[in-house]
């Protein structure tokens, strides 16, 4: 706290995760947050109607972990019958194993930095309050289930990787108002509005090097350029060609 006008915070975490693949060691978030009250300033100009104004700012970071064993290759036990001679079709049960999770040694958090600014003030007597943030978040290696083909014939038809980047904006406001305060009776009324938009912004490359335009197939799917989820429909067109109706 400065002069009791500038307040400051910061901090930083560090994470290490048994969730983590066996190549990747820990992750680290930072935040930072500054607010200033304006109005105490002496050279703030006095406007009418203005009671107070406050400025602030955030950043932070943070992450999502991924499942438990999501990064480990697991088995499962099944029985195999192995013949008894080169040449013969049938033999013993032995006990055995299948491949049944492919795990990702290279598995990591998905991370987000966050960016918001705005400013608070109070207005008329204290009597309404208004907020506006403006907010940016961007989300790094986002955890996706990426398909493998049937035909390759896996042990799991997907894959949890760190593939995508998607980004969150938007502008949120609200307004507090007192429009009766007395003994008997008080009356208070917000009204807040809010505008976001999300898009994926990349989701990662293919084992060529090339990068994801899409992962995942039907109507839902994650593409490049679009909202999260986005809902996919093949376009048609219609004609009567022998005419009749």
């Amino acid at each position: 706290s400065i002069r009791d006008r500038v307040f400051i915070t910061a901090a930083v975490r560090t994470d290490e995760n048994s969730a983590f693949g066996s190549n990747f060691a820990s992750v680290t978030y930072p935040k930072l947050s500054l607010s200033w009250v304006l109005s105490d300033e002496s050279f703030f100009p006095r406007v009418r109607g203005l009671d107070n104004l406050r400025l602030r700012s955030a950043y932070g970071a943070s992450g999502v972990q991924p499942g438990p064993t999501a990064a480990l290759i697991t088995f499962q036990t099944t029985s195999l019958n192995v013949p008894t001679t080169l040449s013969g079709t049938s033999g013993t049960d032995t006990p055995g194993l299948r491949s049944s999770s492919l795990g990702n040694a290279d598995l990591k958090p998905e991370t987000s930095a966050e960016f918001e600014g705005g400013f608070d003030a109070r207005l008329f007597g204290s009597r309404a309050n208004l907020e506006v943030t403006y907010n940016s978040k961007q989300t790094h290696d986002a955890l996706v289930s990426q398909p493998i083909a049937p035909s390759a014939a896996p042990a799991s038809t997907t894959v949890l990787r760190n593939l995508g980047s998607v980004k969150n904006a938007g502008v949120e406001a609200s307004l507090a108002t007192t429009l009766v305060d007395n003994r008997n009776f008080g009356w208070e009324m917000t009204l807040a509005a809010s505008h976001l938009s999300n898009k994926v912004v990349s989701l990662g490359y293919d084992a060529a090097g090339n990068p994801n335009k899409t992962v995942g197939t039907g109507a839902t799917r994650d593409s490049v350029s679009v909202p999260v989820n986005g809902l996919f429909y093949r376009t048609y067109t219609y004609a009567d060609a022998d005419g009749n109706g």
